[in-house]
């Protein structure tokens, strides 16, 4: 292969460079306003609200219950609301921000994957990860998720270009944004630990050898220490809540939605991307384990592949790589895949597909040119917008007799507008519920199928913030929520409130 002169290298560079900025302006244009953020981000931001007020690192003040799994993604938004700003603006900032870093962190992967006359390549897969649904969703969530895939992307690029000190630094940061974070760190870890052992295995007695790895079980061993001695668990009480009761089938179709969503498009082309070349294995072998993991924990209760993320820049890069090499041996072969990277663009923003349930029903629909309402529809996350949850709020506090308990199931919204101690019906802030065998009937989703309907009434809330019978949908009732309902002491105990829309307790002299 022949290789290009330096001055027309630099021009080609220059193509890619381009490509990005132009990338990073359409997503700072996008990311212009704060949008209507996930409920699950505000339990975050009610833990960050209370260690910025010197509550401490608590949902329910005096309760230290690790109900959140973002321990660097809060404390980032607890700093910002203790120099004054808002938590939503915060989250919005922090993943706009890490949205940018995200298509960076892309940019240099697939340009480390290409040949170096063909670098200029690179500058199309941020473009690609900007088109994504993905990415739209979940760096408008106000979670941590694009935050958690940028640092992993930079942990696999530090890998491929020796700095195996910055990718350990990494991983732990990738770690304590998220707990599955070890799975990139056992993949950048193992494989330089195992790629110098190959070479040369003298080195086994070579503490250099083994520095990142206890260096990165160190971090772990101090998380896990902090963790012991201001919550009492060895894990978050999140872990709890949310594994186990789940069919592994919820897991497999939870990635084949992801990669109907466009990124299966680029799938074709991602084996042709090992040919003589051993950079793309450590990302390959991340998102094996990645989608295994998702596979047996079931997926996740949100749409658009939000545990998909981290693994898009590498599927985008490889793809790159692999149209290319078949580009070089069959031209019509190499035509064809080409053709996926458009495709990818117009599937991800126009072409809308349903898999619903282990038998998949697919409708597809295409949204009106040129504006994809599609993309819009990724940053929808809520049943109830915040206006709704502060009238709530509003009219809670207009009833004649105080509120010392709610008992609720999207604790996010409500928790950090009302200030209100919180029962969680599905247990992420609550250890009583997340250990409870209790399994009611109800929709099958991740994270939601815990229920303690004995301890609930032990506590005996003011309030029980769930929908009435009547207003059910048969295809969404949380299994807390259909367990309350058969049980005969919530309609001999309260009443509901429709101005409040949530069962009120009687009082003595009302029963």
């Amino acid at each position: 292969m022949t290789t290009r002169p330096a001055a027309d290298q630099d021009t080609w560079n220059g193509v890619a460079l381009l490509l990005l900025a132009l990338c990073l302006l359409l997503f700072a244009w996008e990311s212009r306003c704060v949008h209507s953020q996930l409920d699950d981000s505000y339990i975050s931001y009610r833990y960050a609200q209370n260690l910025a007020d010197g509550h401490g690192l608590v949902f329910n003040v005096g309760e230290r219950v690790e109900g959140f799994s973002n321990l660097l993604w809060t404390l980032l938004v607890a700093g910002g609301i203790a120099l004054g700003g808002k938590a939503e603006s915060i989250g919005h900032i922090l993943g706009a921000l890490s949205g940018a870093a995200l298509l960076v962190g892309t940019c240099l992967y697939a340009a480390l994957i290409l040949p170096r006359d063909k670098q200029c390549l690179a500058g199309l897969a941020p473009a690609l990860v900007l088109a994504s649904n993905s990415f739209a969703s979940w760096t408008a969530s106000g979670l941590e998720t694009s935050l958690f895939a940028a640092l992993v992307t930079f942990a696999l690029i530090a890998q491929a270009t020796g700095r195996i000190g910055q990718a350990t630094a990494l991983c732990v940061l990738a770690t304590l944004t998220r707990p599955d974070g070890v799975l990139i760190a056992a993949v950048v870890v193992g494989w330089d630990f195992l790629s110098r052992l190959r070479k040369d295995p003298d080195l086994l007695r070579d503490l250099r050898t083994w520095l990142p790895g206890l260096t990165y079980a160190g971090s772990i061993l101090g998380l896990t220490c902090f963790r012991l001695v201001y919550y009492g668990e060895w894990v978050p009480n999140t872990f709890y809540a949310k594994v186990g009761g789940l069919p592994l089938s919820l897991g497999f179709w939870y990635v084949v939605s992801f990669l109907a969503d466009g990124p299966g498009l680029l799938l074709l082309a991602v084996p042709f991307s090992f040919r003589g070349e051993r950079k793309p294995w450590p990302g390959a072998l991340f998102t094996l384990i990645v989608l295994i993991y998702l596979v047996y924990v079931g997926g996740d209760v949100f749409k658009n592949g939000r545990f998909l993320l981290p693994v898009l820049p590498f599927l985008v890069a490889a793809s790159l790589r692999g149209t290319l090499a078949v580009w070089t041996r069959v031209r019509i072969a190499g035509a064809a895949l080409a053709l996926c990277v458009p495709a990818f663009v117009i599937w991800s923003l126009f072409v809308s597909i349903v898999i619903a349930g282990p038998d998949p029903h697919l409708a597809l629909r295409i949204d009106n040119l040129p504006h994809s309402a599609k993309r819009e529809d990724a940053r929808r996350f809520n049943f109830l917008t915040d206006d709704q949850v502060k009238a709530q709020v509003h009219h809670i506090a207009a009833l004649p007799t105080p509120v010392d308990l709610v008992a609720h199931t999207a604790i996010g919204r409500f928790g950090y507008y009302s200030g209100l101690p919180v029962l969680d019906l599905l247990g992420l802030v609550d250890p009583r519920v997340a250990r409870s065998s209790e399994r009611g009937s109800g929709a099958k989703l991740p994270g939601h199928q815990r229920s303690n309907v004995e301890y609930v009434f032990s506590r005996n809330p003011d309030l029980i913030v769930i929908p009435h019978p009547k207003a059910r949908r048969d295809s969404f009732v949380l299994p807390a929520v259909a367990a309350l309902w058969a049980d005969p002491r919530l309609e001999e105990r309260y009443r509901w409130d429709r101005k409040i829309k949530a069962y009120r307790r009687l009082m003595p002299d009302a029963e």
